[in-house]
């Protein structure tokens, strides 16, 4: 009856260690996609201050840096020979063509 027991008791011990592996592993996963959902929702906000008028952007400001990151990050000049201005940002490596 002992052996019986104690190999029940181990058993369950097993399944609880399993059970707590997984549940910090889901733990770890809610977290990560609650920040994913709290930067989500800042850029979104970023885009209606945008569109609004609110946050204007300086001319040389990246765009996709502001709304994405919420940083204010200088595009750059870069040479052209197709009569079109581009400009590429210093932080993400975006680009914009601005046509004269």
């Amino acid at each position: 009856m002992n052996t019986e027991l104690n190999e029940i008791a181990e058993s369950l011990n097993t399944s609880l260690s399993n059970v707590q592996h997984q549940e910090a592993t889901i733990k770890g996963h809610l977290s990560e996609v609650q920040q994913e959902k709290s930067e989500t929702q800042a850029a979104i906000e970023r885009i209606n201050l945008y569109r609004s008028g609110s946050r204007p952007l300086a001319i040389d400001e990246c765009l996709n840096c502001f709304i994405r990151h919420g940083r204010d990050s200088k595009m750059t000049a870069i040479p052209s020979d197709s009569g079109i201005d581009l400009f590429r940002c210093r932080e993400c490596g975006h680009e914009i063509e601005v046509k004269p």
